[in-house]
């Protein structure tokens, strides 16, 4: 056999085996993900084993690399396609030494030569302009179907369907389902002709035989791949909706701390600066009083020196709260509202925690307000004597129930606060329900979407 008649894949066969090699190496060499003597081990198989070492470093490597998925799913392709270049590769060969006796196999040859080319620039270059695109798979799918129309044999069947799973591999699905589709309608038509060839009609159990064969075997390889590039475009929506998820949770983080600090600075000037401007009165009436009562005078001294050690220390927890960022733990932060509504309305409050959940600043705050509101309420339209409060935490939610032993109502008429209570939650991306029955008190369930907070660490 002339050297001559595998030229026209024995010499891109050779260059890509060694631009593959060097390309590997140097990419190994550069993985700082992977220890050194892991490196060193795939450099030495990529040295020795070529093609198919590079896809086995690439199949099996991804999945111990802190890649996004995106990166992980175009290193698999990469792997699946070396592979189908060493078994076109393989097979071509095995084809140019089946049909070397036959007239025209260097034509078919230098077909085969441009398929493999054409396959090999374009999984490596992926051009983007819109005809230069569609070139490719045209003269992959139109080189293949005319060899695959004049083999006799099995192998370039084989080579068909690598070329289809090329296709697949390669291209989106808008220019992979065309071509796959001009393929499979190829390969019907070249295995008509060549059972016509051979039994002289087109009506023969060969002809039929040929179509049901070669139509499975091109079904199986396409519903393989398409199944697989399915996979890859639903994991890829997943990594953008999941990147676009994590952007929006740090937007909701600036836009709760930003939410906090104005809280913060509403909190010094309302009730800080309250406390002084008290103080400072109590001073002033205490200096009066100084010249005729003076038991009264120490009493207002003393009550402004009680203001400002009050306003002190809310002035430190409004800064403490500011450097942290946070404020102080939920649990902690309701048992405090739950107590001052013990001492200052009489209920008798009884709350059960099932869980101690992470939340956003925004998110804690709006909870907290809403059971200073159901409390208020509880006791102007309820007549309550008891006032029930229960946090859990299930699917990624927190759930705070609130109910009274008022006297209910069989129609509810939400109010401001209940309307705007609801608005509030459905802004954080939650619900809020309540329910009542005549004699049996009101209930309210709220529910909100937690894990963000704890994400910031």
């Amino acid at each position: 056999m002339d050297i001559k008649e595998i030229l026209p894949i024995l010499v891109p066969g050779i260059l890509i085996q060694v631009l593959v090699q060097v390309y590997f190496i140097h990419q190994c060499w550069q993985n700082g993900q992977l220890s050194l003597r892991t490196r060193l081990l795939y450099m030495a198989a990529i040295a020795l084993f070529n093609i198919p070492a590079a896809a086995v470093y690439l199949l099996f490597t991804r999945k111990h690399q802190a890649i996004p998925a995106n990166q992980a799913d175009k290193q698999l392709r990469q792997g699946i396609f070396i592979l189908l270049l060493v078994a076109f590769e393989i097979i071509s060969l095995r084809f140019i030494v089946e049909n070397r006796t036959h007239s025209g196999s260097s034509g078919l040859v230098w077909l085969l030569g441009l398929c493999f080319v054409s396959a090999l620039l374009d999984g490596l270059l992926m051009p983007s302009g819109k005809w230069l695109a569609w070139l490719a798979p045209l003269i992959q799918v139109g080189s293949i179907a005319f060899v695959f129309s004049r083999d006799q044999g099995q192998n370039a069947q084989y080579l068909l369907l690598i070329v289809l799973a090329f296709l697949l591999n390669t291209h989106p699905k808008q220019r992979a389902l065309p071509a796959a589709g001009l393929l499979f309608l190829s390969s019907l038509a070249g295995s008509a002709y060549k059972a016509y060839q051979r039994s002289g009609s087109w009506q023969s159990d060969d002809l039929i035989s040929s179509l049901y064969v070669s139509g499975l075997l091109f079904v199986l390889v396409f519903a393989l791949f398409y199944s697989f590039k399915r996979q890859q475009e639903t994991n890829r929506r997943l990594s953008d909706a999941l990147l676009q998820l994590s952007e929006q949770q740090q937007e909701l983080k600036q836009m709760s701390a930003l939410a906090e600090r104005s809280r913060v600075v509403g909190e010094i000037h309302d009730t800080v600066g309250h406390t002084l401007t008290t103080a400072v009165i109590a001073l002033e009436e205490s200096e009066r009083l100084a010249a005729t009562d003076a038991n009264a005078a120490v009493a207002k001294t003393r009550l402004a020196r009680d203001q400002v050690r009050r306003g002190l220390h809310d002035l430190r927890g409004a800064i403490r709260t500011i450097q942290s960022g946070q404020a102080m733990p939920f649990r902690l932060a309701l048992e405090a509202l739950l107590e001052q509504i013990r001492r200052t309305t009489g209920l008798k409050v009884t709350a059960v925690f099932e869980s101690e959940p992470d939340l956003l600043a925004i998110q804690q705050r709006v909870l907290l307000q809403a059971v200073r509101e159901l409390a208020t309420n509880s006791l102007k339209h309820g007549r309550s004597r008891s006032f029930d409060v229960l946090v859990q935490e299930h699917a990624g939610t927190i759930r705070l129930t609130v109910s009274d032993d008022g006297q209910g109502t069989d129609e509810i008429q939400p109010g401001f606060g209940l309307t705007h209570l609801r608005e509030l939650v459905e802004s954080l991306g939650g619900s809020l329900t309540w329910d009542s029955v005549p004699g049996e008190g009101f209930g309210v369930q709220m529910v909100l979407p937690t894990g963000l907070a704890g994400q910031e660490h």
